[in-house]
């Protein structure tokens, strides 16, 4: 979201048939095509000047409120996520995405991307504070866990949770939903830890 727009994906397939598209705030009826013939594209964030999304190609980026861009790419991905999955965030520096088995990232200026995170399950989630990346693993039993930004440690702040979706701060906790457990039976959830 921008200050007149919300940017949203049409996924398409691997034939060229996905976009990135961009829609008025005010009424949400305007739809304007930034970037057709995308392969899968997803994951989209958006700074203060450009829309970032992640697709079979790479990592691209337009300038906000520009239909019909030519995208720049920003970097080869490590490997990409697709889907309800897929997640997208920036900072001032970098942009980050996730996939199953990790969390990559590239720098915002066009650069090499690099593995921050690696896990043994599907990682989503994203959100950055207080100089950590937050982002869920779900694997038999899922987790929240955090990572600094300069990839110097990893840390598991909960652990045993079923299906962690999402993750929040708000400086003195992170918050994360659960989805219904048909193996357990359990209901979805909204729950909340303290930082450390």
């Amino acid at each position: 979201v921008d200050g007149t727009h919300v940017y949203v994906t049409a996924e398409g397939s691997t034939d060229g048939t996905g976009a990135v598209l961009m829609i008025t705030k005010s009424d949400g009826t305007n739809f304007e095509v930034v970037a057709g013939n995308r392969n899968l594209p997803s994951g989209v964030a958006v700074d203060d000047q450009r829309v970032f999304w992640v697709d079979e190609g790479g990592i691209f980026s337009c300038p906000l409120a520009t239909a019909g861009c030519a995208p720049t790419k920003v970097a080869e991905p490590i490997e990409t996520s697709s889907g309800d999955d897929a997640m997208m965030l920036v900072d001032p520096s970098w942009v980050y995405w996730n996939y199953r088995g990790g969390v990559g990232r590239a720098p915002k200026t066009v650069g090499a991307s690099e593995s921050l995170v690696n896990a043994t399950g599907k990682t989503s989630g994203l959100a950055i504070g207080a100089g950590f990346l937050y982002f869920t693993v779900d694997e038999d039993l899922g987790s929240i866990r955090r990572v600094a930004l300069d990839g110097s440690s990893q840390d598991t702040l909960v652990d045993n949770i079923d299906e962690p979706r999402g993750t929040a701060l708000d400086g003195a906790a992170v918050y994360w939903v659960t989805s219904p457990s048909e193996a357990t039976g359990a209901e979805g959830s909204v729950m909340k830890a303290q930082l450390p």
